[in-house]
Formats: C-alpha cells, structure tokens, sequence
C-alpha cells in the first residue's frame, strides 16, 4: 500500500501576494493552474496548495488533475492523496536553517511581528504570520551529535584554564563589557555545572523520574555567594573534576545519552542537558577571553 501524498491548502485572497510570501521562504513553485487560481509549491513537509478560489473542491480538482497526468507525468500523479485545509489558529511548522539570517531578509523585505524563540539545544523557531493571518513557524535543529556535546563537554576545562592563564588575582576583577568580572564569571559557570550536574545524575539513577526544574537566579548568587571577593583555583580544580566524573559515568553506564527527566516542560535527555551544560560554559568563556583581549590591547 502507498503512502498517501500530503497537501497542504491554504485558502488566500491574493494569489500572488501568498506565492511571493512563500517562495520568500525558500519554497519552490511546483506547477500552477492560474484558470482554477491554484499555485502549488513543494515544501519539506508536502506540497502547499495556495488556493485563490474559495468555492474550489480540492480533492475534485486533484483527482482530476491525478487522470490528466497518470499517462503522460505518473511521477507527479497526486494518487493517494490525503488533502488537509488549514484553520488560521493552526500552525504550519516547516523546517528551515539559518534562521537568523533569514529573519533579517524577511524584515528587509517587509515581514512584520518576527519573532525568534530559542529552546537552548533543542531548536530555534521562527514565528510569523503570512499576508492572509496564518501562523508559520519556521524551526532549525540546535541538536549536535553525542560525539560532538561530548567532546564540547569534555574541553571546557582546559578552555577555562586557557583563559585565565597567566593572569594575576586582582586581574581576575577586571570587568567585562556587561559589567561582570573575570571573576564573577568564572565562578558562574562552575556553580552552573553544579545546578546541572544534579539534573544529570538524577537522570542517570532513576531514568524517567518526574523532576522539578527550579530555576536559580544568578545574579542572587553572585551576591549571596560572594563571587566579587572569593578565589578560584579551587573551583578550578573542581571543574575539571566534575567534567570528568561525568564522563567516567556515560562510560559506564549503558544508553546514559538516552536517560531522561520528566519536568514540567516535557522529556529532558541527559544529551540536552550535556549540551546545554556545554554550550553554556563556552559561550561564557569567550566573553572572559574577550575581555582579556580588549584589555591586552
């Protein structure tokens, strides 16, 4: 049996303005039927039929169309179909890459009310409406392969010793562009792979586990902490511990990538929170090795 052929309709009033909307998005037109006022394009998730007549039976007009083409194009033949109307508070999810640039060509261009949403290692989605009101969601993967959040995960100590290296305690207080020291830095991010480390081994002991994620507020840290006056050779130390003692585990422990929590957010793997725990880090590494830079100069 087949696998029905997906098509998507959108019902519109202006055909051209809907057709130079979406292939702004990178859709390419399939065939048109300027006598029917049907425009088809093909997207990675099926065929978009943009349909300017609002009395068009859609299924009548494919199936004719499948007959016209069976002899002469049985590639394009739309048999079996499976034909879906879109309702404008539904939302058209597509996937898409460089999102960030393409946000910026589609405000040059005139698209308004862009927003960009970002799930930390999960995805980035681009939300818009199109000129008739429905919602689109363009969505780019922000996953990496095990073998890369590993390696990340696993050099974050040596990139944190680099940074600082050579420098002398009171210039660990110098301060970055957002006001933040060297310091004050340095030390979030070994507190950060704490609050997450805990999250990773509960997924690792007890594999499915309905978890509370709770939020901790960094600035509060800071103060209550006393990262403006503490030292750091310990929490150094103890960073690469960590990092190590982690990775002793995924070693050990069969499928640990695939170990999840339940929190009130959905299904959290241990590989999501690995490379969140990662990119977190580097990120702020790289403002610690900017503000040396700039301070070297």
């Amino acid at each position: 049996m087949s696998e029905k052929r997906p098509v998507i309709v959108l019902r519109v009033t202006n055909l051209n303005q809907s057709f130079a909307f979406y292939r702004e998005l990178g859709f390419d037109s399939d065939w048109e039927d300027l006598v029917r006022k049907v425009v088809c394009m093909s997207t990675p998730v099926g065929d978009l039929l943009l349909v300017a007549d609002p009395d068009l039976d859609v299924k009548l007009f494919l199936d004719t169309l499948d007959r016209r083409q069976q002899d002469s194009i049985p590639e394009n033949s739309y048999y079996p179909f499976e034909v879906r109307e879109v309702r404008k508070e539904e939302v058209l999810r597509f996937p898409k890459e460089n999102l960030l640039l393409l946000q910026k060509r589609l405000a040059h261009w005139g698209v308004s009310d862009l927003l960009l949403e970002e799930t930390p290692a999960v995805e980035q989605v681009l939300n818009m409406r199109d000129p008739d009101g429905y919602r689109v969601a363009l969505y780019e993967s922000l996953r990496l392969p095990d073998e890369e959040i590993i390696d990340l995960y696993r050099k974050g100590p040596d990139l944190l010793e680099g940074a600082i290296l050579g420098l002398e305690d009171e210039e660990l207080d110098l301060e970055t562009e957002e006001g933040d020291t060297i310091r004050q830095i340095l030390l979030q991010i070994v507190d950060f792979d704490l609050e997450m480390m805990q999250r990773m081994k509960w997924a690792l002991a007890e594999n499915g586990r309905s978890y509370t994620i709770t939020l901790y507020n960094p600035e509060d840290w800071m103060e209550k902490l006393e990262y403006a006056s503490r030292p750091v050779h310990t929490e150094i130390h103890m960073f690469r511990l960590l990092r190590e003692h982690f990775l002793n585990q995924l070693e050990i422990i069969p499928g640990a990538m695939d170990h999840y929590l339940v929190s009130e957010q959905g299904k959290v793997e241990v590989r999501t929170m690995m490379q969140v725990t990662a990119e977190t880090a580097w990120e702020q590494i790289q403002i610690l090795m900017s503000t040396r830079h700039i301070r070297e100069r």
